[in-house]
């Protein structure tokens, strides 16, 4: 195959950039841009490098929409930022994982079938979440070096990227910072690290992301075609921003984005092309267009779907059916349907590439005339508020894509999968609907509208997940096969449902997602081994009660999940200086965690052991019997594959890791809100707060709790007490006043707050009935400023048998309501 090679220079680096050019051939992989070291793409070691990898991944502080993001460089020891990201962090799920035989970041999704590309990019192959998909037909043009891919499916995993509206006319409107103030990028080019005077090479192509953020850009014209320069970015020592700016070998493809604050979004612009090249909306809608039959107007009709036409009696449209190979692939093209109607498949139906496209707000149905026909293709986009009843099989092997935010209603079952995406599929057939149900990208619903239309152990939760409506009915999972904390099971239903959780042959499961709803939980124990433990870090929001009668039962929040890279990167980097760079995703001692919420309306638990760890709120009420609770506890678990658990053959995987660690900041202490109730069920508090909490127990039942706070929120009745540094407030959050009664209190440095505001009714009281010891012990009343004392009578705010020593309180009266 022949090469040619060409040379742009670059008018504001001063450099000539060597480009290879592919004569014209489809689908061949060749190499990129040639930069000198000199001149290459280096990162600025004004911040750590870690900085550079989360933002390219949208991981660490750099969630997508996330604002007021603050970055510190590498120098700054204040608590002022050097920058204050005021714009939305870009959603980079458009750009894919992997692409052909290259390396991540060389391919950005313009259309659900569509990538933009440069055009000498080689594209066999291009992923985005767990989906690989093929390419197979490059639609580019050499003069500008850019092409546009489509794809053999439509992509469930994200939602295309905007492009600039009316580019090419806007495109010297990037040049206007009142428009466009912010850019970035991202790619997977030679890495090197800018060290003032010399730049050093950390990696070769394609072997990690990285990204970065400009203020400026320079656009020009070069060479047949604009083009535009990441000017005064690298070396500049007032640019504030991590900036991951001039490209490298490797890096050809990758797409860079400006915030558009006309339109209040991020704007893909182009790609790079040994500088960069403008992605222009007449190249792409040309290539859609030609991927694209005649438009078929039902107009409430009903059809015949045949060998070569689909045909409503007076109107005939043409379709192309393929077989396996590439041409075939490229010669099937997408149906629009407009105005409703019903289809009936006179034949089985392969459309390839081609998918169907339906307007909004419109009703159609598809079914066989006769057999069990099929249906195969790139997939359905449902126009919103349109729905489709769809009484057709797939095939085996493969999975039905469905997007757009229509409804699919599935009335028969299927040998295949589906994929969804977004929108909503109800599950209504008397069968098994799929033999495996994704739902994946996060903005995908799929409803149980007939309990045998699926498995629970057959639902997959994909990149960024998406939603299980019960819809009312019961489900029992082995594992809820999440990736991530994206995925959530809920009830839309006022019907109560009951999700039971009953893996087997396992010690421990932890699951990160979500359960929200009219649910109630049983986590059942019975087929689990060794410590039997569950574990909830990801959040619940439930109007039911959770109940588990053995083994533990967990709940914490999360480290922030950041990228990583392989070793012996990060010992090069070590070698240069900057040691910021992880070696794995999430690590016990690291300082920034997520805090998640558990809301339910009581948990029952019999012979367990309950835990709330760091960085986790429980709302609840508990109903413990031969049980424990520790709340504080410095027990809690990392799952090693988070975002990567079903990467091989769709197989659900768990890699677990077991530590410890203890929350320093309250922010990230362990809360508690709601009431216990005990039987022969200790309760330790360690290290957290009872923000709104009582507390009632029996004889065998003591509560220990140290450096910790706790509020009450309504009266409480303790057998045994032991406190360490801990205070007390009486009134608590709610402000009202409470009782506490306790047999046998041990009290060593605590600072117990009563509150008398008016009259007797509204005063707090505690009560130690048999046992006082302890000392260092304050006594604080809470006179009220707005309603100072008017009663007549003495009020009893605090109590103890009289042979408690008489210094075991001393006494402070304050003229404010003391709360935490």
């Amino acid at each position: 195959m022949n090469k040619n090679f060409r040379v742009k220079y670059d008018h504001v680096k001063k450099i000539s950039y060597a480009i290879s050019e592919l004569a014209s051939c489809l689908g061949v992989i060749v190499s990129v841009a040639f930069v000198p070291p000199a001149n290459s793409s280096w990162v600025s070691n004004k911040y750590d490098y870690q900085v550079y990898l989360d933002l390219a991944e949208n991981k660490g502080a750099f969630q997508p929409g996330r604002t007021n993001i603050p970055l510190y460089s590498k120098d700054n020891h204040s608590n002022v930022p050097d920058y204050i990201m005021s714009f939305p962090m870009p959603d980079f799920s458009s750009v894919n994982q992997y692409i052909g035989y290259n390396g991540p970041g060389v391919g950005v999704l313009l259309h659900p079938q569509f990538i933009g590309t440069a055009a000498h990019v080689g594209t066999p192959g291009i992923k985005f979440g767990d989906t690989v998909y093929k390419g197979i037909t490059n639609n580019y043009d050499k003069s500008v070096d850019q092409q546009y891919l489509r794809l053999s499916k439509m992509v469930v995993e994200s939602a295309p990227a905007y492009m600039i509206p009316s580019a090419p006319n806007d495109f010297e409107e990037l040049n206007n910072k009142l428009r466009f103030p912010l850019f970035s990028r991202l790619g997977s080019g030679t890495q090197y690290l800018d060290m003032g005077a010399y730049g050093y090479r950390i990696a070769g192509g394609y072997a990690y992301l990285t990204g970065g953020l400009a203020d400026n850009i320079d656009v020009f014209n070069q060479y047949n075609g604009k083009w535009t320069g990441w000017q005064g970015v690298i070396g500049n020592p007032g640019n504030n921003l991590p900036n991951s700016g001039n490209v490298t070998a490797g890096d050809s493809g990758s797409p860079f984005f400006g915030w558009d604050k006309k339109m209040h979004r991020w704007e893909v612009i182009g790609a790079v092309s040994g500088t960069y090249t403008f992605f222009y909306p007449q190249l792409l809608d040309k290539a859609i267009s030609e991927a694209r039959e005649p438009d078929i107007f039902l107009n409430g009709k009903t059809a015949l779907w045949e060998t070569s036409t689909i045909n409503d009696g007076v109107n005939k449209w043409s379709w192309q059916g393929i077989d396996n190979t590439n041409k075939s692939l490229s010669a099937t093209k997408n149906l629009y349907l407009y105005g409703g109607g019903d289809i009936f498949l006179t034949q089985s139906v392969n459309q390839g590439a081609g998918g169907l496209y339906f307007d909004n707000k419109q009703q159609y149905s598809f079914r066989s005339a006769a057999g069990h026909l099929f249906w195969t293709g790139s997939g359905l986009n449902i126009g919103e508020g349109t729905t489709v009843n769809w009484y057709l099989p797939g095939v085996i092997n493969d999975n039905l894509h469905k997007i757009g935010m229509g409804t699919l209603v599935v009335k028969n079952s299927s040998p295949g999968g589906i994929k969804v995406g977004e929108g909503l599929v109800r599950l209504d057939s008397d069968t098994e609907a799929f033999s495996k149900v994704y739902i994946t990208g996060g903005k995908g619903i799929v409803s149980i509208d007939n309990p045998d239309a699926f498995s629970p152990d057959n639902i997959y939760f994909g990149y960024r997940g998406g939603v299980l409506d019960l819809n009312g009915h019961d489900a029992e999972f082995k594992l809820i096969k999440a990736e991530d904390g994206g995925a959530i099971i809920t009830n839309s239903s006022q019907l109560l449902s009951s999700l039971t959780i009953k893996p087997e042959n396992l010690g421990t499961y932890v699951y990160s997602g979500h359960i929200t709803g009219n649910i109630n939980i049983d986590n059942d124990m019975s087929g689990m081994t060794g410590n039997k433990e569950r574990v909830f870090n990801g959040g619940l929001n439930t109007t039911g009660v959770l109940t588990q009668n053995s083994g533990a039962l967990s709940f914490q929040g999360q480290p922030v999940v950041h990228a990583v890279i392989d070793q012996r990167f990060i010992n090069t980097l070590n070698s240069y200086g900057d040691k910021s760079v992880y070696t794995e995703q999430q690590r016990f001692e690291q300082p920034d965690w997520e805090t998640h919420t558990f809301e339910l309306k009581g948990i029952n638990a019999d012979s367990v052991q309950v835990n709330l760890a760091r960085n986790a709120v429980l709302n609840a009420d508990i109903y413990a019997r031969n049980s424990a609770l520790n709340f504080g506890s410095a027990s809690v678990w990392i799952d090693k594959l988070l975002g990567n658990a079903l990467k091989k053959n769709d197989d659900y995987q768990q890699d677990l890791k077991h530590g410890e660690s203890v929350a320093i900041e309250d922010h990230d202490k362990a809360i508690f809100r709601g009431s216990i109730h005990s039987i022969n069920s200790p309760l330790t508090v360690e290290n957290a707060i009872l923000d709104g909490a009582s507390v009632s127990t029996d004889m065998n039942s003591p509560v220990l709790m140290n450096n910790s706070r706790w509020s009450l929120s309504a009266d409480s009745d303790i057998s045994q007490l032991l406190l360490n540094n801990t205070p007390v407030y009486l009134s608590g959050s709610n402000n009202a006043s409470h009782l506490l009664n306790v047999d046998q209190l041990t009290s060593n440095n605590n600072v117990f707050v009563v509150s008398s505001k008016n009259h007797a009714k509204s005063s707090d009281s505690l009560n130690i009935k048999n046992v006082a010891n302890g000392t260092g012990n304050q006594l604080k009343i809470d006179l009220g400023i707005a309603n100072p004392w008017q009663g007549n009578d003495d009020v009893v705010l605090a109590s103890a048998p009289a042979t408690t020593a008489h210094d075991y309180f001393s006494l402070e009266s304050v003229s404010t309501d003391i709360g935490t």
